[in-house]
């Protein structure tokens, strides 16, 4: 259902998918996001969830169009932590089938699409800002000398994750993300990892 609704039962079943789907996410990852899985959790048929969201994908897309899901999420810990936390979960995530339909869906519509082009600025915006905070704590308390662009540093530590995972096929070791991280904050750590 998307677009203009009159029928108040439609915007309850829109509500209770939505939902389904964000507590989904939040408790079990993104990769239990199964029409089976959100009709056990909303209570809506499968049927209906079919009929107006195809894929996985397209339920994940239209949870992430309404709700603020980021993938790195601020917290108080050196950043250096935080990084190597947030990697991690980033690629994990970033594994699943439904994850990978999701960046696919997101790329072939924001070209196209004003609204997927939305979704996408909102989504990076969010996971930039929420690195901003994560730098500006850690310079606030001397882990670092430089000063990233966030935007920049966002591009650097996410890049090669879904260059290796979603176009390689490839996973993610630890390792792969140590490396990642070395190579995004080489120049401004002041050997403070």
């Amino acid at each position: 259902p998307r677009g203009e609704r009159l029928d108040p039962r439609v915007d309850r079943t829109r509500r209770a998918v939505m939902d389904a789907v964000g507590s989904l996410i939040a408790n079990e990852g993104i990769d239990s996001v199964s029409h089976q899985r959100v009709a056990e959790v909303s209570g809506v048929g499968r049927a209906t969830l079919y009929r107006h969201w195809p894929t996985p994908a397209d339920l994940l897309y239209d949870t992430l169009a309404e709700a603020e899901q980021p993938l790195l999420r601020p917290r108080d810990e050196p950043l250096f932590q935080w990084f190597r936390s947030e990697l991690r979960h980033a690629a994990s995530e970033m594994c699943s089938p439904t994850a990978i339909q999701f960046v696919s869906v997101l790329i072939s519509r924001a070209d196209h699409d004003a609204s997927a082009a939305e979704l996408r600025r909102r989504v990076i915006d969010q996971n930039v800002m929420n690195l901003a905070i994560m730098v500006a704590r850690a310079r606030a308390r001397g882990e670092i000398s430089g000063d990233p662009d966030p935007r920049d540093l966002y591009s650097q530590l996410l890049g090669p994750l879904l260059m290796r995972i979603v176009i390689e096929g490839r996973p993610a070791s630890d390792r792969f993300v140590e490396q990642v991280i070395d190579a995004a904050t080489a120049g401004w750590t002041g050997g403070a990892m």
